[in-house]
């Protein structure tokens, strides 16, 4: 092997062994970086979805959706390998919105971001497979639990 490719083979299993260590890095992180349109499009403070606020907008049926911190603001982001109520509550409302999600299960995996995407495209907004403000104004149904996904009450939002 001549030194071009010696080198070139050593380059390239150092890049991989960087890639590596950036990507185990990233995902030790609580907050993944923003990366998506619908999260660079979120209005300035948005944060990390991180568990799911029980609100009752004017008086109305309450009903649970992903919040930063108990009580706050609604206006978070989250994507695929977010844990908590946060995506309970998202995987409910996609239900009360009419797709087959088939667990309740607090994990945001492959599934939830596919079934995102669908009803994403459904609703005509920007198919990323994550969530943010768009997809939040576009769940105009919400579900009344986060922890019992068989016993559950869908509910409008009329504060969207």
């Amino acid at each position: 092997m001549n030194i071009k490719k010696k080198l070139g083979v050593i380059l390239s299993a150092l890049t991989l062994a960087l890639v590596g260590l950036v990507g185990a890095t990233q995902t030790s992180q609580a907050t993944p970086p923003l990366n998506s349109h619908d999260a660079v499009a979120s209005p300035a403070g948005a944060g990390w979805c991180n568990t799911a606020s029980q609100v009752a907008p004017r008086g109305s049926t309450p009903r649970f959706v992903p919040t930063v911190g108990e009580q706050g603001p609604r206006n978070c982001v989250m994507w695929q390998g977010a844990f908590g109520y946060a995506v309970s509550a998202l995987q409910v409302g996609l239900r009360c919105n009419g797709l087959r999600v088939d667990s309740v299960d607090k994990d945001w995996g492959p599934k939830t971001t596919a079934y995102l995407r669908t009803f994403q495209q459904f609703k005509g907004i920007g198919v990323d497979g994550q969530y943010g403000p768009q997809t939040h104004n576009a769940v105009r149904i919400w579900g009344d639990k986060v922890v019992d996904s068989v016993h559950y009450t869908c509910t409008p939002d009329p504060a969207i």
